[in-house]
């Protein structure tokens, strides 16, 4: 009972941790969403902006007779567009490293998040399947194994091999040295038999 709570304990955290991880990554998501909407915003307001820069500059061209000053306010209007431009351009690069930056860190995440989450399948998945005392597959497992080779003895006709043994007088280590001692003996036969099988035996 308390390992099996122990076991609980332990699932729980991890499930805890993946939940928590999970809940980073979205807030990450809302974030570059909510930083999406205010660059689609701003960029909309630099159009507008542009837009009335070259208007302004279209009027005062039609408006202005004299030459000289004609020439200075286009030069002094190309150079505010030439400088907005610029510096917009520079904001699109720092935005572009910054988005590749996040997004190099959101796969980072998502990969160790999988890699946690398929390590410890394969640990619980190792658990579910084997003896805790003994460490060789339990009944539930051979059962599924059995099941599996019959399956194929009526599909190729193939035969199989099943082997059962008795451990003599075990009763009698239990009832003279000890239910440990009996564990042990258990953990020694299960070592030695699985020192001869081959890796395709269960």
């Amino acid at each position: 009972v308390q390992r099996a709570q122990k076991e609980k304990d332990q699932v729980t955290a991890f499930l805890h941790e993946v939940s928590a991880r999970l809940v980073e990554m979205e807030k990450d998501m809302v974030v570059t969403h909510t930083a999406s909407q205010e660059v689609h915003l701003n960029d909309s307001r630099f159009h507008e902006n542009i837009e009335e820069e070259i208007r302004n500059l279209h009027e005062n061209v039609v408006k202005l007779d004299n030459f000289e000053n004609l020439k200075s306010f286009v030069v002094v209007q190309i150079s505010k567009i030439s400088s907005a431009l610029h510096e917009r351009s520079e904001e699109y690069k720092t935005r572009i490293e910054t988005a590749q930056r996040e997004s190099k860190n959101l796969k980072k995440n998502f990969k160790t998040l999988i890699g946690k989450v398929i390590d410890k399948n394969k640990a619980l998945m190792e658990e579910v399947q084997r003896d805790p005392l003994t460490e060789i597959f339990n009944r539930r497992t051979y059962e599924i194994a059995l099941a599996a080779e019959l399956e194929r003895f009526h599909r190729y006709r193939k035969p199989f091999t099943l082997i059962f043994f008795d451990v003599d007088n075990f009763k009698a280590v239990n009832d003279r040295f000890g239910h440990d001692a009996g564990d042990k003996v258990l953990m020694a036969i299960s070592r030695r038999v699985g020192e001869i099988l081959r890796k395709p035996d269960v």
